[in-house]
């Protein structure tokens, strides 16, 4: 007989003065075949979530996958089911940490019949790293390794992969936005930092350097408001402080140096309590 098939069926006595009549006919449907054994069935483990994937079945009427699994060889416990025939990967959770995992996959037909198991795999329970990052001087990122746990680094801005960042830190020349790094640990578990936010240059120059009754600061930033610009000197004592207010992205002040004698100085600058950049000048009187 032919699965999935419809059969008619008609019944007759016999005796030996001959034959009945035909009794009434009944219908009989075969029952499908099962599906195929999924194929290709593979399991990865990252932060304590492990990954089952396997191959599409494609034959008509297939209705789902059935996910066994458990900490013995041979599982025989349904532990999942995948939502849609096109569903060919499960991610599983509320694993122990540390723990080996054995897992089989069959497949059902819309008649309820189901496929013999498919290969076994095994996985144990992984925890993945996730990067931590440090910024530097509003320019530099630095990507933590504790125990060169850590095996390769890809660096974003603004959700964007930059080409060849691929080192421990990253170096932003100060060019505005939001960074965080990809990282592999040894165990091939992958993870995103949280965002790094850089505001972008920020840069303080003076001129003329000797200066002598007069020196112009000028500070280019995206930081706006009350500003401060102090004068120190070789004794690390500050001498002179400046105060004004920034609008712009760049602001030019012009500072007379009264009182002052000759020397080096330092001069550092701040916007709203933040520091900006510093500078040294010679003084001469």
């Amino acid at each position: 007989m032919t699965a999935y098939t419809v059969y008619y069926y008609r019944v007759r006595a016999y005796n030996s003065y001959g034959t009945s009549i035909n009794s009434g006919t009944i219908t009989v449907t075969t029952l499908m075949n099962p599906p195929p054994v999924p194929a290709g069935l593979a399991a990865s483990s990252c932060n304590d979530l492990v990954t089952l994937t396997w191959s599409t079945i494609t034959e008509p009427n297939f209705l789902r996958y059935i996910i066994y699994g458990g900490t013995s060889t041979g599982p025989t416990t349904k532990i999942d089911s995948s939502a849609a025939i096109v569903d060919v990967t499960k991610t599983l959770s509320g694993l122990t940490n540390g723990m080996t995992y054995y897992f089989r996959v069959t497949a059902v037909n819309t008649a309820g019949m189901e496929s013999s198991y498919s290969n076994q795999v095994s996985v144990v329970v992984k925890k993945g790293v996730v990067p931590r990052v440090k910024t530097k001087w509003n320019n530099v990122l630095i990507c933590y390794n504790i125990g060169d746990s850590i095996a390769s680094w890809q660096w974003y801005k603004n959700s964007i992969a930059i080409s060849g960042a691929t080192k421990q830190y990253y170096v932003t020349n100060k060019q505005a936005g939001s960074y965080y790094v990809q990282s592999t640990d040894k165990n091939g578990c992958r993870n995103n930092s949280n965002p790094a936010n850089i505001t972008g240059t920020k840069s303080a120059s003076v001129w003329p350097n000797p200066a002598s009754s007069n020196v112009s600061v000028s500070i280019s930033s995206e930081d706006y408001g009350k500003t401060v610009i102090r004068f120190y000197n070789s004794n690390g004592v500050r001498v002179l402080e400046y105060q004004t207010e920034k609008l712009d992205f760049k602001l030019d002040s012009e500072i007379p140096l009264n009182g002052l004698q000759s020397g080096i100085y330092t001069i550092e600058v701040w916007v709203n309590n933040e520091f900006i950049d510093y500078s040294r000048i010679v003084i001469i009187n």
